[in-house]
């Protein structure tokens, strides 16, 4: 059985919950499996590796307040394009959006602006710009990033840098301080609301590497995430304010990152996610408490600290996040912690909930090496080279937005505002990332780990004997 039919056999419909049978169709050269997968009650498209597993429009949802950017085609009308042969097509559908063009809301309020002809032409313009990136040999995840959130896209460009910098952002270390205590296990885990797939990549290229499943409801998220972000994954493209697409049993534990406070039926993902992966580790990172300002997401969601325990269940840790990015850096075990007191909480604006936390391992990264680390070294994404000295490299970090600054304002706090970085210690790092300069340079947050295909090498001079 191949990997592809490995993860198809754990899939169920998540509306009958039927078994699912799979008729492949042929793939344009370069890309994924194509096909349909099929069950009692209805047929599910199979784009570029991604099975698409819900029912109405596959469009581009903001992540901001969950509305609709590009409505995108019906699931019937990709089975038909698939059925057809019309692969390609059916995959650049679920992709494009609209180009927003500069005075186009002005106009459009005073009933100037040509909407059926605007939203035609601007269709047209993103339609090619994807192309180019799907027929680069070069293209990388910040090429995709930057597309899908440029200012003309009716998406956040926030989000741009959001994704880019995911790897060193504190949220991040914050998981990852209870990520990297999950087993090595032969079962996958899964991710709900995977966005890119960051969680995948470190848990099927860390030393213990462990197979992964992502899901989100954007389409061109779980999509990039295979192409780019996380190959040796999953994905698939699912809503989880149903059942989730998945057999009992079928995972060794889960992984729910700044998204639970956003999911519409918070009892049945809790339920669904004990079916799937039946106690094992639960992870519900990063959940916003309705008591402390600004409301996120601004339609509501949130819970009470308390409120959040008594749905999770009795056994369940709870952690203040701003806490666990501090565990992180000084390599402890935050279960080895007393509980916070719930009063101690009260002005904590995210916090982390763990259920089944004695399925856990004790055990996280081994002493010099670091999650964030994990991949191919390269300068740490915040930061940009100012000067070349020579013998050593200056450097400076800043944030991009006054959002990006306002989000991860505690990112000043480890990373190096102005550094100076040896260069023979780069190179040294460079050539053997499992080295003490490596580690050293990881540590300094100075080098990052990111997936091969993320971002552009600005460090490529130093790789091997050059200058």
């Amino acid at each position: 059985m191949t990997q592809f039919e490995e993860f198809l056999s754990i899939l169920r419909c998540p509306f009958c919950a039927g078994g699912l049978s799979f008729k492949p169709q042929s793939s344009p050269p370069g890309q994924g499996h194509y096909g349909i997968l099929a069950c009692g009650c209805s047929k599910y498209p199979v784009l570029d590796d991604v099975p698409v597993l819900m029912k109405g429009e596959i469009g581009i949802i903001s992540h901001w307040n969950d509305g609709v950017i590009h409505a995108g085609p019906r699931t019937e009308k990709l089975v038909a394009d698939i059925e057809r042969g019309v692969t390609t097509e059916a995959l650049m559908e679920c992709l494009v959006f609209p180009r927003r063009y500069p005075l186009q809301g002005r106009l459009t309020r005073a009933h100037v602006w040509p909407v059926g002809l605007g939203e035609k032409a601007g269709l047209a313009q993103t339609r090619a710009g994807l192309r180019s990136l799907l027929e680069r040999k070069d293209t990388r995840a910040q090429d995709v990033f930057d597309f899908f959130y440029s200012k003309r896209s009716g998406n956040n460009p926030y989000l741009s840098e959001y994704f880019l910098n995911r790897f060193v952002m504190p949220r991040y270390l914050s998981a990852m301080a209870l990520v990297q205590r999950m087993d090595q296990a032969a079962l996958p885990v899964l991710d709900i609301a995977c966005g890119y797939g960051q969680f995948e990549h470190y848990l099927t290229r860390r030393g213990r590497a462990t197979p992964a499943v992502g899901v989100d409801f954007n389409f061109y998220q779980v999509w990039g995430a295979k192409r780019w972000v996380a190959p040796d994954a999953w994905f698939a493209c699912c809503d989880a304010s149903v059942p989730l697409p998945f057999k009992d049993g079928a995972f060794s534990g889960a992984i729910c990152s700044d998204a639970f406070m956003l999911m519409p039926d918070k009892p049945l993902l809790v339920s669904e996610v004990e079916r799937v992966a039946p106690g094992q580790p639960a992870i519900y990172a990063r959940c916003g408490n309705l008591e402390v300002n600004p409301p996120n997401p601004p339609g509501g969601g949130e819970m009470r600290p308390a409120e959040y325990l008594e749905l999770f269940g009795e056994g369940t840790r709870h952690f203040a996040d701003a806490a666990l990015w501090k565990h992180y850096l000084m390599r402890r075990n935050p279960l080895d912690r007393e509980p916070a007191r719930l009063d101690d909480l009260r002005w904590e604006k995210y916090l982390t909930y763990v259920r089944h936390p004695e399925a856990l391992a004790p055990a996280g990264e081994p002493e010099g090496s670091w999650c964030h680390g994990v991949g191919r070294l390269v300068l740490n994404t915040v930061v940009r080279i100012t000067a070349d000295k020579g013998d050593h490299l200056e450097t400076e970090f800043m944030y991009r937005t006054v959002w990006g600054a306002y989000e991860d304002a505690d990112m000043m706090c480890y990373t190096e505002r102005w550094g100076r970085v040896d260069k023979a210690q780069l190179r040294k790092a460079l050539a053997d990332p499992q080295s003490a300069a490596a580690s050293d340079l990881v540590r300094r947050f100075v080098l990052v780990g990111v997936p091969d295909r993320y971002v552009a090498d600005n460090l490529a001079h130093l790789r091997g004997t050059g200058p």
